[in-house]
């Protein structure tokens, strides 16, 4: 009894009762239960907020009292500053979003001197948030900044401002549901806890082709990003790059200043590009953009 009974229908049989083809289960089940079998599949494939903040190489899974005492060594190390304090920081940010609570605790306690920004800063990659899109843009940063590659953050903010796809219309993608404030030309992005800033420049227009000058200052976020907008052609000299100032007294300020236009045809000249200046209490970091393109002249 049990078992596979009738060889006979296997390669090599010899014999015996032929085996009847078994009908596939999805063939048989009804609707209902086909609809719960493929919404539990659907429970496994993971969000993009899981995949954006999936388990890094030495992360903590949970705060444990081992994990604790650890995020403990190193908050202590921070908040007595000095050259080992980006070391710790740095460490925090392996251990992750685990360790927030212990973090949060040594904010609350009002350290002084510059390890108030770097808890700031570590607020801002590490505290859940609130907004989905924001909270898979936090794991997104996070990874960048133990990489080292914060030019690499202009990718990662981009992707957030164009919005994500839209699984109906191929394509076509759905704006940040996150709320924006419009400053002067500059989009402003705020997430509910104040920790992470996100600020765009407007583009430059045909009758005012200069990219507009974006200026932003935080005195609470830990990371405030600014991104300038595009320069536009223009006859005889095309419009200048943005020009980008980023104050991020309790935090990391990050600036993203664009190129100039390219000249417009015939022998139009390239427009300057945008200079960018940042300054933060946790680091910063700038880019400024480059002259565009001379067009040529087939005069000459």
């Amino acid at each position: 009894a049990g078992g596979y009974h009738g060889s006979a229908g296997r390669p090599g049989g010899t014999g015996g009762v032929a085996r009847t083809p078994r009908t596939p289960i999805l063939a048989v089940m009804n609707r209902p239960a086909l609809a719960l079998l493929l919404a539990s599949l659907l429970l496994c494939v993971p969000s993009p907020t899981a995949r954006a903040d999936d388990r890094l190489p030495g992360e903590a899974g949970e705060l444990t009292p081992a994990v604790r005492t650890q995020a403990q060594a190193h908050l202590d190390v921070l908040v007595k500053g000095g050259p080992e304090g980006l070391k710790a920081r740095r460490a925090l940010l392996v251990l992750g979003p685990a360790v927030w609570p212990v973090v949060e605790n040594t904010l609350r306690l009002a350290p002084s001197g510059d390890s108030r920004a770097h808890l700031h800063f570590l607020k801002a990659l590490l505290a859940k948030k609130a907004e989905p899109e924001l909270e898979t843009l936090r794991g997104r940063l996070r990874r960048k900044a133990l990489m080292d590659d914060m030019a690499g953050v202009l990718r990662e903010v981009n992707e957030f401002r164009a919005g994500r796809p839209d699984p109906n219309h191929k394509g076509v993608r759905i704006p940040p549901q996150v709320p924006s404030k419009v400053e002067g030309k500059t989009t402003v992005f705020r997430s509910s806890d104040g920790s992470l800033v996100l600020a765009f420049g407007g583009d430059g227009t045909a009758k005012e082709p200069d990219a507009p000058i974006v200026s932003v200052s935080d005195p609470i976020a830990g990371l405030v990003v600014a991104v300038g907008g595009k320069a536009m052609p223009f006859a005889r000299r095309s419009g200048n790059g943005s020009e980008i100032t980023v104050s991020a007294p309790n935090g990391f300020a990050w600036a993203y200043a664009s190129d100039g236009a390219a000249g417009q045809a015939p022998g139009g000249l390239g427009g300057e590009g945008g200079t960018a200046q940042a300054r933060g209490g946790a680091g910063q970091w700038s880019r400024s953009g480059t002259v565009g393109v001379t067009a040529p002249d087939p005069k000459k």
